[in-house]
């Protein structure tokens, strides 16, 4: 029922919605510090650096260090 609830007013999943969050925050730390993408990762709520190479890929289509290198160039 949450589950159902959820997806109707936000268009997305429990889960999808924690990920885009998670990802927000890796954003953050991989645009304003300098920490080591497995810091990057515990800090913002990701099991492993792999795990978070999987879904930050999957959301913005680009792996963790190639995002910092473009948010830092830009």
């Amino acid at each position: 029922l949450l589950e159902r609830r959820f997806r109707s007013i936000l268009g997305r999943s429990v889960l999808e919605e924690i990920y885009r969050v998670r990802v927000q925050r890796a954003k953050e730390l991989l645009t304003d510090t300098h920490l080591p993408i497995t810091a990057v990762a515990a800090q913002s709520g990701f099991p492993s650096t792999r795990r978070l190479d999987v879904v930050f890929a999957k959301l913005t289509g680009l792996s963790p260090t190639a995002y910092r290198r473009q948010s830092r160039a830009g």
